[in-house]
């Protein structure tokens, strides 16, 4: 029986709404950046990891009742999978940046660099909003 994450009440544990998708970096900026893919402001979670997640996790709490260690358990081991999956993807994000400005001739051009320090704040903005 599959049941759906609800949310909005007070044991609501389900992850929110993903922000919208970024469009992909521009042809033309890719080309002059060497930054092929997305502008980084994407989620750090893919929707759909987000959404088994938050399943996984208001399952938990469903089936305490019936078995509160079991339950816990469980819990806790969609936590460290939450946790190891953002961890990876900040890294993941981390060494795209960092080559988008540091693999660059030694005195990378302003662009590269204003295009760099962009991402670096959308990054910081998102990560506080957790």
């Amino acid at each position: 029986m599959d049941r759906e994450p609800r949310s909005g009440g007070p044991g609501d544990l389900s992850v929110p709404p993903a922000p919208r998708k970024a469009p992909a970096v521009p042809q033309a900026e890719a080309e002059r950046t060497g930054h092929h893919g997305t502008t980084g402001t994407e989620p750090l979670v893919p929707r759909d990891h987000q959404d088994r997640l938050a399943l996984r996790m208001q399952q938990a709490v469903t089936d305490f009742v019936e078995s509160p260690r079991r339950a816990v358990e469980e819990a806790d081991s969609t936590f460290d999978q939450i946790v190891s999956g953002l961890t990876e993807a900040l890294a993941e994000r981390r060494r795209v940046l960092r080559a988008s400005w540091q693999e660059q001739d030694t005195e990378a051009q302003t662009e590269e660099l204003r295009i760099a320090l962009q991402r670096y704040r959308d990054l910081s903005e998102q990560l506080l909003k957790i």
